[in-house]
């Protein structure tokens, strides 16, 4: 019923828009759909009209190497520590995430020179993204992700991002 509502013609979605929405819908232990993931997934990159648009955002989001999915900030912290330790110059280092707190928005978690950990809040608005202590609205994630690389002195992103995977060539 739902592909019925959306007039989805599957021969138009290109493959890696729909290996990107599995990814992010599907839970990765079971590949079950809940209602919650779902609601989460539309608020995230909706509205699901235009359809190609909806898929686009999501595959914007997932091909960024620093964005991480889906896990809370105590992780998203002992991720960004780990490899910031690793570091000899102690840069800021840094991985986006989905807000464990807020089902509507992103969060960037990040460290800076003297090991102090901030997560900053990043939400969907109808034109783009808005992040928490930067003025103005961005309208798109990368163009978020740069403002936030300047205001934030960002360097270095935690490598090893989990949807990586799906955009690997052979």
């Amino acid at each position: 019923m739902f592909i019925e509502c959306l007039k989805l013609d599957f021969s138009r979605i290109k493959k890696i828009h729909l290996k990107c929405f599995n990814a992010v819908l599907c839970d990765s232990f079971d590949d079950t759909i809940t209602f919650d993931r779902f609601c989460r997934v539309v608020s995230l990159f909706g509205p699901l009209q235009p359809v190609e648009e909806f898929f686009a955002r999501i595959k914007d989001v997932l091909s960024r190497p620093y964005f991480h999915g889906f896990f809370n900030a105590s992780k998203a912290a002992t991720l960004v520590k780990s490899h910031w330790a690793q570091t000899s110059t102690k840069q800021h280092c840094y991985l986006y995430r989905f807000s464990s707190t807020d089902l509507t928005g992103l969060t960037l978690t990040y460290i800076d020179k003297k090991g102090e950990i901030y997560h900053k809040k990043i939400m969907r608005t109808e034109r783009g993204y808005k992040v928490e202590d930067i003025p103005g609205e961005h309208l798109s994630f990368l163009k978020a992700h740069k403002a936030c690389k300047t205001a934030f002195k960002l360097k270095k992103f935690v490598p090893e991002s989990p949807y990586s995977v799906l955009f690997k060539t052979k």
